[in-house]
């Protein structure tokens, strides 16, 4: 009778743990409706890993590119480090403006005319310079301005820089560690608690066992393959962030 009841409460849980699951896909099915505006098929929630325990999501064979293209491609897509760099370079304009306006200006002229009567013509020629003294006293200020607003458009870029880097390098080490973790359930833990519940069942039929025990040993294989399937959705969600992050587009 104890182990009837044990059984039950099993099943109770099972249910409870659908209900929950129910919900999550309704709460999906809600924010999908949002991002298209307004409802629309429902969506269709396909089996993570299979009867076998194999996992149809290639997470285990997907490969990241190198660091070098990682990086050129958030450079090119980020409209953030694009502004910033668009703002370096009209400062750099400004104060190179401001820069050759207190310089001195050369000039150069030749002049050419003929004369009647058989005369010689006329050719002149003539160079000067024009020193702005009193320009230079007006200008100084505006740039040197100008040469802090460059440093100080630098100065905000390369931190923009160093932030967006942190967030690819989150992103990469993320997705590895997802990798890692879900090979090494796939291969090992999968494997072993499946092994698990078969030995458990077989004792169960002989009587070497109870019936929590075999509950147990399929409880543990069930989570493993939960564990699976969750490794592979946060692995998708990171997956599609670092693509979004890139400017690509990405699906499995």
């Amino acid at each position: 009778q104890a182990e009837v009841l044990r059984a039950q409460v099993r099943r109770a849980r099972v249910r409870e743990n659908g209900h929950s699951f129910a919900a999550d896909v309704e709460r999906a099915d809600a924010a999908a409706d949002a991002l298209r505006g307004g409802p629309g098929d429902s969506l269709q929630v396909p089996a993570l890993v299979g009867p076998d325990s194999t996992v149809l999501l290639a997470v285990l064979h997907d490969t990241l590119p190198d660091w070098t293209t990682l990086w050129n491609s958030l450079m090119a897509a980020s409209p953030a480090l694009r502004l910033a760099s668009a703002r370096v370079e009209r400062a750099r304009a400004s104060a190179h403006a401001f820069g050759i306006a207190a310089r001195p200006d050369f000039m150069l002229m030749a002049e050419y005319a003929p004369r009647l009567g058989g005369r010689d013509p006329l050719v002149t020629g003539m160079i000067g310079v024009s020193i702005p003294l009193w320009n230079s006293r007006k200008q100084g200020p505006a740039a040197e301005a100008a040469r802090w607003d460059l440093t100080g458009a630098e100065q905000r870029r390369q931190d923009l820089q160093v932030r967006v880097e942190a967030e690819l390098r989150d992103r990469v080490a993320q997705i590895r560690a997802l990798q890692r973790r879900a090979a090494e359930l796939r291969t090992d833990v999968l494997p072993l608690a499946e092994a698990a519940s078969a030995s458990a069942l077989a004792s169960y039929s002989v009587g070497r066992v109870d019936l929590t025990t075999v509950l147990d040993a399929q409880d543990e294989f069930f989570e493993a393959q939960l564990d699976l399937a969750r490794l592979i959705a946060a692995y998708g969600a990171e997956r599609a962030a670092l693509s979004a992050l890139l400017g690509e587009e990405w699906s499995q």
